[in-house]
């Protein structure tokens, strides 16, 4: 079973009020590999996935959660 990663990225960046590429700046990859992500046509590391926890201040846990 595949998680929907990408849409829990938008989710999470749609709560914050975040654009796109300003989630790209904080992780220091380009918007076109951000926005890969939420597309889920690139698949995200669990590194950059601990690095997004420290911009929404939540557990690793807490991402996999809907």
């Amino acid at each position: 079973m595949k998680y929907p990663y990408g849409k829990r990225l938008k989710e999470l960046r749609a709560q914050a009020g975040l654009t796109q590429k300003r989630v790209a700046e904080f992780l220091h990859v380009a918007p076109s590999t951000y926005a890969s992500w939420e597309q889920e046509k690139r698949m995200i590391t669990i590194n950059m996935i601990f690095r997004i926890g420290k911009l929404y201040q939540m557990e690793l846990k807490d991402f996999f959660e809907d």
